[in-house]
């Protein structure tokens, strides 16, 4: 993101690269670590985009081009496209189960994290999601992923009060903690990163996780772009995030 300027809320770096301080490193928990946090780590971005009230605004600026290796992915229903690098895999939002049968005959083990990871079912704001078949975090039972959340909003408040809104519900989030946020822009108009530690207990599992989300509008609809970790991975992922989300475009 470029021009960042201070929101009120604790500053990042303005590369994306610092990690939150705070919190001790969630314990190494083998297979049953990816089901102690369910939706949550895929849907965070859902919660936000539930409360979402704001007048969209802006056009949908110039698409950074194709590089080589990515894939583009349109989402005409819901008036957006992305592109993803190599090794990032995007599934079915329909269901578990379609997401799971897309990668259980090429990657088994990351199919069996991603239906740890979804739990039961997904949320219907979720109009995108997309695995890294590749990530480093796969040894440790955590399957890295993005989704992009698609919600409806209100007329009458503006970016300042849409950022300020989403830190507040985000504050409310379980386990939410060393939040921050910048301001700036991306090819798809006024933006802002958030980035938040998550951190669940389910009896002698913890699980911690970093998100990093990329808020952006149009019109009527607000998008919520969201990243998931660990959190001693962000550093190696903030500047790949960054890429995808400059390649966020408006239909």
């Amino acid at each position: 993101m470029t021009e960042m300027d201070e929101t009120g809320a604790e500053v990042a770096d303005p590369e994306g690269t610092q990690v939150a301080e705070g919190g001790s490193p969630a314990a190494r928990v083998r297979p049953s670590r990816a089901a102690v946090f369910g939706v949550v780590a895929l849907s965070i971005g859902a919660a936000v985009g539930i409360v979402l009230a704001l007048a969209g605004r802006g056009g949908g600026g110039k698409a950074v081009a194709l590089e080589a290796g990515w894939t583009r992915h349109t989402i005409a229903s819901d008036g957006f496209g992305v592109d993803l690098p190599p090794g990032w895999k995007a599934v079915s939002t329909t269901s578990v189960t379609e997401a799971y049968d897309e990668l259980k005959t090429s990657d088994p083990q990351l199919a069996a994290l991603v239906r740890s990871q979804l739990g039961s079912g997904l949320s219907r704001l979720i109009k995108m999601l997309a695995f890294d078949t590749k990530s480093p975090t796969l040894p440790e039972q955590f399957a890295t992923n993005m989704n992009v959340v698609a919600a409806p909003v209100a007329a009458g408040t503006d970016f300042n009060a849409f950022l300020e809104q989403t830190l507040q519900q985000l504050q409310e989030v379980p386990g939410a903690s060393d939040i921050q946020a910048l301001r700036g822009s991306l090819p798809a108009g006024e933006s802002a990163r958030v980035r938040s530690t998550v951190k669940l207990t389910s009896g002698n599992v913890t699980v911690e996780y970093t998100t990093v989300q990329y808020l952006v509008m149009r019109r009527s609809t607000g998008y919520v772009i969201s990243f998931a970790t660990l959190p001693d991975h962000v550093e190696y992922y903030a500047p790949l995030y960054e890429q995808i989300a400059k390649t966020f475009r408006f239909l």
